[in-house]
C-alpha cells in the first residue's frame, strides 16, 4: 500500500492529564519503569498510557511463558493468592490481569487504557511539553516533561527519528484449552503443513486442573502486513487446536477456550542508536530478547531518566501539505484545560472504494458484503480480531434478533469450525466465529484489514466524508474513500464528521449499564461465559472509557476467591457496551413505530426482540418506558418492526452510512434493536448499500431503494410484514384484562398490551369504563383501573380500586417482569388523577421505607419523582426532606443484573439524592440544589453531567 506524507492542521483540543512523567505502553517493563520514577521521587505524578484494554501486555494479552520478576511479579503472586488461584508454571491469565490493575492502584500511578500515544509535543522553542494521544475524545495532550517509551519495538521513538520500524521475524500466539488430561510437558511435534516455526507447539499447565496453554510461533515474511499476520495467526490457532484434539490423547475431549489477543513479536537485531533522544526528555527503554530480564533493566534505566534538557529540532511544514480535519472532541463537562495542538504528520494512503471503521458485530459483515459486491475495502479497528463483543468480548450467544442473509452462512461455518475445536459450547464458539469472519472478509481478496487502528476523525469535501483518519502505533493515517461506513458502535465517525447525534436517554444522557464478560468452563469442557452488568460509563469519552475497563475488572476481582469448581479462564479484552450515541438520521424510529406496525417505503430489514433495558432507575427513563414496564408489565413483550434505510443515513453529512447499534433509533427502541443478529444484518445492508452507491455514481443517501431492496432480497435479507400490537375492538381489549398468575406468558403480555391500548383512549373515547367497573373483579378490575387512570379517567370506581390495593399494601402478583409491586403501581396511578391530593399517599410510602423493604431503591425514585410532580409543596417537600434526613448515610444499594447474590450491591445513593433534589426544585425549593454539590465533581462523567444539569435547573 503506497503512502505519501501530509499534515493534519493545527487543532484546538484539551489537556487530558498533567504531571511529571508519562510511560508510553503499559507492558510489564513499562509498569516497572513507572514504579522506578515514583520510588525515585515519591511525590512524582506518573501516568501510564496503554492502547489496549489491559496493562501488562506480555502476560495479559500476549500470554508469554514464565513469571515476571520485580514488583510486578510480586503483585501478581499476591493478588493470585488473595483470589485463591493456585501456583503454576505461568501466571494465571485472569489473576495477572487483575493484579496489574492492583499494581497501578497500590503504587499511586495514573493509568489510561484504550489510549494511543502518537507523537511528542514540543513548545515553540522545541522543549518537550508532553505526548499527544488519541482515544474516545479524539486527540488530546498529556503534559509531562519526561517520556519513557515502552511501546513494542520502541516504535514511538523510531517514528520520531524517522527510522524504519523493527522488522518482526516471528509472531508468537497461544491457545487456552480446557478439558485436557495429562497434557504432555515436552514440546509437541506438529506437521509442517500447519506452518509452525520449527514445527513445534509448547504446552504448559494452566493454574487450574485440566486446563492448559499451548504456545506456538509463526515466521513472518518480509513486508507481511499486520493484518495478514493476525489473520494467519488466528487461522493457525484454529487448525492447531483441531489437530491437537485429533492426535493428542490428552486433548481428545478438549475445548478451545480462547486465543491470545495479541501476538508476541520477535524482532530482527538492529543497531539503531535511540540515545539521541535522551537530552530531549524521551527515553526508549532498552530492548532485550528475554522479556522477563527486560523488566529489571527497565527499572534501573528509568531511575536515571531526566526531564528534557535541550530543545528538539522542529520540522518545517509546507502549508500546501496541510489537511483540515473534522475530529472527535472531549466533553466540556470534563473541565479540561484548552490547548492548541500543532500540525501533525500523517501517512496518506491510496484510496479505497469503501472504508469501514470497525470490524465488530456489524462492521465485519459490512466489509464482507461490500467486498462480495465487488468493492475494494479498507477495514480499520483497534482490535486484532474481528467480531468485537461476539468474539473477544465473550458474549457468544444469540438473544432474539432475526436470521437471514450472510449471517446464516457464517453461523453454519462457525458451527462446523466449532465442532473441530471444542466438545460443547453454550451458543456459538467465539474463536471459531472470529476465524470465519476473517475468512469472509478476505475471501475475495478485496479487503485490506488494518488492526490496531483507532478511527477518530474524517476529512470532508464540503459536507461529504472523503477519508477516514486513524491513529496507530506509528502515528496518523488518512484513508481516502468513495463511501465510508461507521461501524464503531458508538457513532464515532458520524460524531467526528459533525452529524447530529444523541447520547443515551433523555434527561441524564445515561446509556444502559455496560457488561464485562469473562470466559468459564462448566462440567469440565463446556465453554460458557458470565455476562454481568458492571456499572455505567459514557463510552464516548477517553477518561470514562478507560475507567469503565478498570471498574469492570474490579467487579470481577470482587467475585473471588475462586476455586477449581468456580473460576474464570480468560477475560474479554473489550467491555460490553450496550448503548452509546444514536444517529439523528434522515428517518428516525421509535418503539411506537414497531408497536403500531409502521410501514416504511425504504424498509431494508427488520428487527425483533423485547424492551431489553437493563436500567434500574425507571424514574429517569421516558414516560413511554415508565408506562410500558412499571405500569403495564410489558418489559418482556417481544415484537418486530421495520428498519428504514434512512435510519442509516445521517443528516447534514454525505458519503457516510452508520450501521450497528448507533442507527437512528430512540433510547427506548434501541433496547430491542441492539441484538447481535440484527446488527449483523444491518452491517450487511450498509455494505451492499455503499457498493450500490458507488456502482451508481451517487451519494449513499441517494441509492435507488428499489434496486437495493431487490439486491438484499437476493441475499436473503428482506423486511418482515409489520404487525400492529393488540389491534382489536374495545370489547376484546377489555376481555384481555382478565388474566391471573396461572395464565401463560402470552396471555399476560396481551393483558399489558390491552392496558396500553386502553390507556390511549382519552376523554369520550373512554366512555366504556363505568360499564366495565360494574362487573369487573380481581386482577381485571385492577388492570382496568390502572389503564383508566393513565388515560385520565378520574372515576369513583377507579379511585376505590386503586385505593384498596394501596391500603392493603398488596405486593403480588405483579403485572410483569420489572413491574412495580401492585400497591406502588396503584399509588402512581392515583397520582395521575388525584394530582396534589396524591402527595399524602406517596409521602406515607416514603416515610415507611426501611432497608430490605419490599420497596427497592429504584421504587423510591419512582415515589420521589411522583411527589415532585404533584405540585403539593406543603406535603411533598417536607416528606422528601424528612426522608433524606432519616437516611443520611444509607447507600441505597442494589444488585446489578448478572451479579452473584453473595456479592456486594452497587450504591445508588447519588441517583436518589439527585432525583430528590430535582423533585424539590420542581416543588419550588430552589435551595435543594445544594444537595447536588458533592456530585458536581464526581469522578463519573455521567453523574457529574447530570448533577450539573439539575443544579442549573435550581438556579433558574
Amino acid at each position: 500500500m503506497r503512502e505519501t506524507k501530509i499534515f493534519l492542521d493545527a487543532r484546538r483540543s484539551t489537556e487530558l492529564w498533567r504531571g511529571d512523567a508519562a510511560v508510553l505502553g503499559g507492558s510489564c517493563a513499562g509498569l516497572e519503569a513507572a514504579l522506578a520514577l515514583r520510588q525515585r521521587r515519591p511525590d512524582a505524578r506518573v501516568c501510564v498510557l496503554e492502547p489496549n484494554a489491559n496493562l501488562g501486555r506480555e502476560i495479559t494479552l500476549e500470554w508469554r511463558p514464565g513469571h515476571p520478576g520485580g514488583a510486578v511479579g510480586k503483585t501478581i503472586r499476591k493478588t493470585c493468592a488473595e483470589l485463591g488461584i493456585p501456583n503454576s508454571a505461568n501466571p494465571d491469565l485472569v489473576g495477572a490481569t487483575l493484579a496489574v490493575d492492583d499494581f497501578v492502584q497500590d503504587h499511586g500511578l495514573a493509568a489510561y487504557v484504550k489510549v494511543q500515544p502518537t507523537r511528542p509535543i514540543f513548545t515553540a522553542s522545541g522543549m518537550l511539553r508532553g505526548v499527544e494521544v488519541v482515544g474516545k475524545s479524539g486527540r488530546q495532550l498529556v503534559s509531562a516533561p519526561l517520556l519513557i517509551d515502552a511501546t513494542p519495538g520502541r516504535i514511538f521513538s523510531r517514528t520520531l527519528l524517522g527510522l524504519v520500524s523493527r522488522q518482526p521475524l516471528a509472531a508468537g500466539r497461544a491457545l487456552y484449552l480446557a478439558g485436557v488430561d495429562d497434557m504432555p510437558s515436552q514440546p509437541i511435534a506438529i506437521p509442517a503443513s500447519l506452518g509452525l516455526k520449527d514445527n513445534l507447539a509448547f504446552p504448559s499447565p494452566a493454574s487450574w486442573e485440566h486446563e492448559a496453554i499451548v504456545r506456538f510461533a509463526l515466521d513472518i515474511a518480509p513486508g507481511e502486513s499486520s493484518g495478514d499476520t493476525y489473520a494467519k495467526g488466528l487461522r493457525t490457532a484454529i487448525e492447531l487446536a483441531a489437530w491437537l484434539r485429533e492426535n493428542v490423547p490428552a486433548c481428545a475431549q478438549a475445548t478451545l477456550v480462547d486465543i491470545s489477543p495479541l501476538a508476541a513479536f520477535t524482532y530482527a537485531p538492529i543497531q539503531d542508536d535511540l540515545a539521541s533522544l535522551y537530552p530531549h526528555g524521551i527515553y526508549p527503554l532498552p530492548e532485550l530478547d528475554e522479556w522477563s530480564v527486560e523488566l529489571t533493566d527497565a527499572k534501573a534505566f528509568a531511575a536515571r531518566a531526566m526531564k528534557a534538557q535541550a530543545p528538539f529540532p522542529l520540522p518545517t511544514i509546507d502549508e500546501e501539505d496541510i489537511l483540515v480535519s473534522s475530529e472527535l472532541e472531549a466533553d466540556p463537562a470534563q473541565d479540561l484545560p484548552e490547548i492548541v495542538l500543532p500540525p501533525a504528520p500523517a501517512h496518506m494512503h491510496e484510496g479505497a472504494e469503501v472504508a469501514v471503521a470497525g470490524f465488530g458485530v456489524a462492521g465485519a459483515f459490512a466489509a464482507a458484503a461490500a467486498a462480495q459486491e465487488g468493492m475494494q475495502v479498507t477495514v480499520l479497528d483497534p482490535a486484532s480480531m474481528p467480531g468485537a463483543i461476539a468474539t473477544i468480548g465473550r458474549v457468544h450467544s444469540y438473544y432474539h434478533g432475526l436470521p437471514g442473509g450472510l449471517q446464516d452462512k457464517v453461523d453454519e461455518l462457525t458451527d462446523q469450525c466449532a465442532a473441530r475445536v471444542s466438545s460443547r459450547v453454550r451458543g456459538y464458539h467465539p474463536m471459531a466465529r472470529a476465524e470465519v469472519l476473517m475468512k469472509e472478509m478476505l475471501a475475495d481478496n478485496r479487503c485490506t484489514i488494518l488492526p490496531e487502528h483507532t478511527v477518530f476523525g474524517v476529512i470532508k469535501d464540503d459536507n461529504r466524508v472523503c477519508a477516514l483518519l486513524s491513529a496507530a502505533d506509528d502515528g496518523y493515517h488518512v484513508f481516502p474513500c468513495q463511501a465510508a461506513i461507521d461501524a464503531t458502535g458508538d457513532g464515532d465517525v458520524a460524531a467526528a464528521a459533525g452529524a447530529p447525534t444523541t447520547l443515551g436517554r433523555e434527561g441524564d444522557s445515561a446509556p444502559q449499564p455496560y457488561s464485562y464478560t469473562p470466559s468459564l468452563i462448566r462440567e469440565g469442557n463446556i465453554l460458557h461465559h458470565h455476562n454481568f452488568d458492571a456499572g455505567w460509563v459514557d463510552p464516548t469519552d477517553t477518561t470514562e472509557f478507560s475507567r469503565g475497563h478498570f471498574d469492570g475488572r474490579r467487579t470481577i476481582r470482587d467475585m473471588g476467591p475462586f476455586t477449581q469448581e468456580s473460576h474464570y479462564c480468560t477475560i474479554g479484552s473489550i467491555i460490553g457496551l450496550r448503548e452509546s450515541r444514536f444517529l439523528i438520521g434522515r428517518e428516525n424510529i421509535n418503539f411506537n413505530d414497531f408497536m403500531e406496525g409502521r410501514v416504511w417505503d425504504d424498509a431494508v430489514c427488520s428487527s425483533s426482540a423485547h424492551h431489553d433495558n437493563h436500567a434500574m432507575d425507571y424514574a429517569e427513563e421516558s414516560r413511554w418506558a415508565w408506562e410500558h414496564v412499571i405500569m403495564f408489565g410489558l418489559w418482556h413483550y417481544a415484537c418486530h418492526g421495520q428498519i428504514p434505510y434512512g435510519a442509516l443515513v445521517p443528516q447534514e453529512v454525505d458519503g457516510l452510512l452508520v450501521t450497528g447499534r448507533a442507527i437512528a433509533v430512540d433510547h427506548d427502541l434501541h433496547q430491542l434493536v441492539r441484538m447481535q443478529r440484527d446488527m449483523q444484518v444491518l452491517g450487511e445492508v450498509s455494505g451492499v448499500a455503499a457498493a450500490e452507491a458507488i456502482k451508481g455514481s451517487v451519494m449513499v443517501a441517494d441509492v435507488d431503494i428499489k434496486t437495493l431492496q431487490s439486491n438484499l432480497a437476493e441475499r436473503g435479507v428482506k423486511p418482515l410484514e409489520p404487525r400492529k400490537a393488540m389491534d382489536c375492538s374495545t370489547t376484546e381489549l377489555l376481555a384481555a384484562l382478565t388474566c391471573d398468575e396461572t395464565d401463560d406468558h402470552a396471555k399476560k403480555m396481551q393483558r399489558g398490551l390491552a392496558m396500553w391500548r386502553l390507556s390511549k383512549m382519552k376523554g369520550e373515547a373512554g366512555a366504556f369504563w363505568p360499564g366495565f367497573f360494574q362487573t369487573a373483579t380481581g386482577q381485571a378490575r385492577f388492570a382496568g383501573a390502572v389503564a383508566a387512570a393513565l388515560g385520565g379517567h378520574d372515576l369513583p370506581a377507579v379511585r376505590q380500586c386503586l385505593s384498596e390495593v394501596l391500603a392493603a399494601r398488596t405486593t403480588e402478583p405483579r403485572l410483569g417482569i420489572k413491574a412495580a409491586a401492585p400497591f406502588l403501581v396503584a399509588a402512581l396511578a392515583l397520582a395521575e388523577i388525584k394530582g396534589a391530593d396524591a402527595a399524602g399517599d406517596l409521602a406515607e410510602l416514603l416515610a415507611e421505607w426501611k432497608p430490605g423493604d419490599v420497596l427497592t431503591p429504584p421504587d423510591l425514585l419512582l415515589i420521589i419523582k411522583a411527589l415532585g410532580q404533584t405540585g403539593n409543596r406543603e406535603v411533598a417537600a417536607p416528606a422528601i426532606r424528612n426522608f433524606l434526613a432519616k437516611w443520611p448515610d444509607e447507600p441505597f444499594a442494589i444488585p446489578l443484573w448478572g451479579v452473584r447474590a453473595d456479592q456486594s450491591a452497587t450504591s445508588f445513593r447519588h441517583t436518589v439524592i439527585i432525583r430528590a433534589a430535582r423533585s424539590l426544585i420542581a416543588l419550588g425549593d430552589k435551595s435543594a440544589a445544594e444537595l447536588i454539590l458533592p456530585y458536581m465533581k464526581d469522578r463519573r462523567l455521567i453523574v457529574r453531567r447530570w448533577a450539573r444539569k439539575v443544579y442549573a435547573e435550581g438556579q433558574k
